[in-house]
């Protein structure tokens, strides 16, 4: 979208996803991956001069994005209240595993955490054996999606108005929005009904079997 985007690292060592995967010129691949065409800026954030520099950074800066858990940023001196009183058209994205409060805000989470809370990994396997966790990261892009539309929006709110504003980003708000038929349906048929594993693609097409033909696999189900 054209934006010029600092990430701001640990000073000396950086963002240990650099070590991971195939490590070529002082990158992985996995860093490559999610942070190409992003400048760095390695930072001491718990310094006085690693804070005074990045607060000096602030006016000039037009969105402002962190994933420490609830509470770790504003401890550093970096919360929003403190940001806008130096750009008050700054924006600010929490995103967190729960969000910034409630009976979950205090844990820190990830990806496969997250599809626990929100009840897809429960919904994911063979009817008799345990759920099977997703080989990718499914909450974590789609809730930096979402993210990335609510600053968007976030942004044309500036633009009329002047004003900045704080976006509070869940993990498990994200994965939750996901389900299609089983919230809906467990709300209006309390303690009468709960979703099973069943090789399940939807909550609409139950696949009975899955076979193989000449290098493609196809799906065999029947619509509920």
């Amino acid at each position: 979208m054209g934006a010029d985007v600092i990430k701001v690292e640990r000073s000396l060592l950086g963002d240990h996803i650099r070590i991971l995967g195939i490590v070529r010129d002082g990158m992985s691949s996995f860093y490559f991956q999610h942070n190409h065409s992003k400048r760095s800026l390695g930072i001491d954030l718990r310094s006085q001069r690693g804070r005074d520099l990045l607060l000096a950074m602030i006016p000039n800066i037009d969105v402002v994005v962190e994933n420490f858990a609830p509470g770790v940023i504003g401890e550093m001196g970096f919360g929003y209240e403190t940001l806008k009183k130096i750009n008050p058209r700054v924006i600010m994205c929490s995103v967190s595993l729960a969000g910034q409060d409630g009976p979950l805000s205090y844990k820190p989470g990830y990806d496969y955490l997250v599809a626990s809370f929100a009840g897809i990994i429960e919904q994911i396997g063979e009817p008799d054996g345990p759920p099977i966790v997703p080989p990718m990261a499914i909450g974590d892009v789609s809730t930096g999606v979402s993210a990335a539309r609510a600053v968007g929006f976030a942004l044309l709110n500036r633009e009329r108005t002047g004003e900045g504003q704080y976006i509070d980003a869940s993990l498990v708000d994200t994965c939750f929005h996901m389900h299609e038929l089983s919230v809906a349906v467990i709300s209006l048929r309390p303690g009468k009904w709960a979703p099973k594993r069943a090789l399940t693609a939807s909550s609409r097409l139950s696949v009975r079997r899955i076979q193989s033909q000449r290098g493609l696999h196809v799906y065999h189900g029947t619509a509920a």
